[in-house]
């Protein structure tokens, strides 16, 4: 170690007396001697900057671009998303609408219906005389029935209009052969036909006996009283209807 020493102190003797390039080789040696790596210039350590510099820009350059783009993508994704869910907002509003408004129509419908079935039970009871004293009164009293019969024979209900016209009178439907009017000449089956006696030269055939007209005055008067029957019938049934009216049906 002290011969190394002292060498080295030759040498730095002889190499300062050379002048300061001969202090750069000195130093470059003894660093080479000793097993470190020589110190650049500041000309390559500067460009060496510079390179890093712009590798670190270009890199920072390519992140920012990639960032740009992704940003990009997620939010044209999130316009899709959010036009999705303004549809299915939309679609679900109109349905929750027309679910109100289904519901409203059948609620309508359903008063519509339960009004128009009491107004009808009203009616069929005022008609069929369920409502005991209103619908007693509202009754008109046209008579008796050609035919007696007793209350109830007919059923439970009531009768709603009466007529008490015949289309025909018992007389003229079916008149007594007995009875002498000229109505009877009309049911009157016409006589037997006579047979010809045998003889060479039959008889002329004899001719059926004419049969009675009735009189016309018995016509008209019961064509009149037809008339005046129809007339208070229909009197009848109008002052009914008047008064169902009056009541409200």
């Amino acid at each position: 170690a002290q011969a190394m020493a002292s060498r080295c102190a030759v040498i730095a003797r002889r190499y300062a007396m050379q002048g300061p390039a001969a202090d750069a080789s000195l130093s470059s040696s003894l660093l080479q001697r000793v097993g470190l790596s020589l110190a650049g210039s500041n000309s390559e350590f500067c460009s060496r900057s510079r390179l890093e510099a712009s590798e670190a820009l270009r890199q920072l350059e390519e992140i920012r671009e990639r960032a740009r783009g992704q940003a990009a993508r997620w939010e044209g994704e999130l316009s899709v998303v959010a036009l999705e869910v303004r549809a299915e907002e939309q679609r679900r509003l109109i349905s929750e609408r027309v679910e109100r408004e289904l519901a409203t129509l059948r609620e309508e419908m359903r008063q519509k219906e339960a009004k128009e079935e009491e107004r009808l039970a009203r009616v069929y009871q005022a008609l069929l005389g369920g409502r005991g004293q209103k619908a007693a009164e509202a009754e008109v009293a046209v008579g008796p029935a050609p035919s007696a019969e007793p209350p109830g024979s007919r059923g439970a209900f009531r009768e709603v209009l009466r007529s008490e016209a015949w289309l025909g009178s018992s007389a003229r439907q079916r008149p007594s052969r007995e009875d002498g009017s000229l109505a009877a000449g009309l049911w009157a089956p016409p006589p037997p036909a006579r047979r010809p006696p045998p003889r060479p030269a039959p008889p002329p055939a004899a001719q059926p006996a004419p049969r009675p007209q009735p009189d016309r005055r018995l016509r008209q008067s019961q064509a009149s009283q037809d008339d005046r029957e129809a007339q208070e019938l229909l009197r009848a049934n109008l002052a009914r209807l008047r008064r169902l009216e009056h009541l409200g049906f």
